[in-house]
């Protein structure tokens, strides 16, 4: 692991250096008062033993994780699912399986020649950690050829005394899921400009051009946040949309054990 990592060092001017790439650097760390769960940020990288040479760079492909460690064991075993999403138990098996993924391609006769490195970059980060509540935006950067690099963002959350993760069902009151509907799609018209009688249908992917909402959602300190990724209702080209909406707006939306998580967040 040494060794990879000063290899990693040596070439980490050149990793994933494609110019129509740009890494996403959104960081929200809350820094709250009464958080209760402890932990530390733990760096795991792994490195291909195969290197490019192109005009006068070096490079390499890489896999690197940045995820929070708890000292409570039981939620380490509870977000896990949330961190390594293709079913990995560790970084180490989820580096492995993405360096011999590089590896076979560039070992296989009929592969052209590769003349750029794969990478995949994930960060896990704790956004809101209260005696109720914790929320972890996972972003995931991933290059395996072509023209550009593709970033996935997960919300997930969980109930810190139930040792559970939060589906929206539980926040919201069962009949205000129209209501709350209008609401986000009224940000959303508000976000891309949009006038309250403009198809949906034209630009974007929503079915018959009716807005609904997906269930990556997240807490901030302020803000119920739905997040949708890159190709999920709009073309590459146009990114990804971020809908918050504040919990001041939310009144009634939120059912009694929506109003006690977002109490404790404030």
């Amino acid at each position: 692991m040494k060794n990879q990592l000063f290899l990693f060092l040596i070439l980490s001017a050149g990793c994933g250096s494609n110019p129509n790439d740009q890494r996403p650097h959104e960081t929200e760390r809350i820094s709250l008062s009464n958080d209760t769960l402890t932990y530390t940020y733990q760096d795991f990288i792994k490195t291909s033993r195969y290197i490019i040479e192109h005009d006068d760079t070096v490079d390499t492909s890489f896999y690197r994780i940045t995820y929070p460690q708890f000292t409570m064991a039981a939620f380490n075993s509870l977000i896990k699912s949330s961190i390594w999403i293709e079913g990995e138990d560790n970084s180490d098996d989820a580096a492995q399986n993405f360096i011999e993924g590089y590896e076979e391609f560039v070992e296989d006769p009929s592969t052209q020649m590769v003349t750029a490195p794969w990478f995949k970059d994930v960060r896990s980060i704790v956004c809101v950690n209260t005696p109720r509540v914790l929320s972890l935006k996972t972003e995931y950067y991933q290059y395996t050829g072509g023209a550009h690099g593709n970033t996935v963002v997960l919300w997930s959350n969980y109930d810190i005394l139930k040792k559970k993760k939060i589906a929206l069902s539980d926040i919201i009151a069962q009949d205000k899921y129209t209501e709350l509907t209008k609401m986000a799609e009224k940000e959303f018209r508000k976000l891309e400009n949009l006038a309250d009688t403009a198809s949906l249908g034209t630009d974007f992917f929503f079915e018959d051009g009716i807005f609904v909402l997906n269930d990556n959602f997240g807490f901030t300190k302020n803000s119920l946040i739905f997040f949708f990724n890159e190709y999920e209702i709009k073309p590459y080209s146009e990114g990804n949309t971020r809908i918050e909406l504040p919990y001041t707006d939310l009144g009634d939306i939120l059912n009694m054990q929506g109003r006690t998580y977002i109490k404790s967040i404030q």
